[in-house]
């Protein structure tokens, strides 16, 4: 069972608007492991490929996106 599948199954709540979505991500991660894996090594790249700039860059978003997610969950 894919994410999408799991979101959707867990007390009715309304679909994913994977069409909103600039990427297939609910697609091809299709649990949390695969993310933190993939995000482990989209960032292990971007070092590789152009150093800690892009990786500091890539570290605020993911930040910015963690305290998103923390407001989410505590907001319930």
């Amino acid at each position: 069972m894919n994410l999408t599948e799991q979101y959707n199954r867990i007390g009715g709540k309304q679909l994913i608007n994977e069409a909103s979505l600039k990427s297939n991500i609910m697609q091809k991660w299709d649990t949390t492991q695969v993310i933190e894996k993939d995000l482990v090594e989209f960032i292990n790249s971007a070092q590789d490929a152009s150093g800690t700039e892009l990786t500091s860059k890539i570290y605020m978003a993911l930040k910015n996106a963690t305290e998103h997610a923390r407001r989410v969950v505590q907001k319930g």
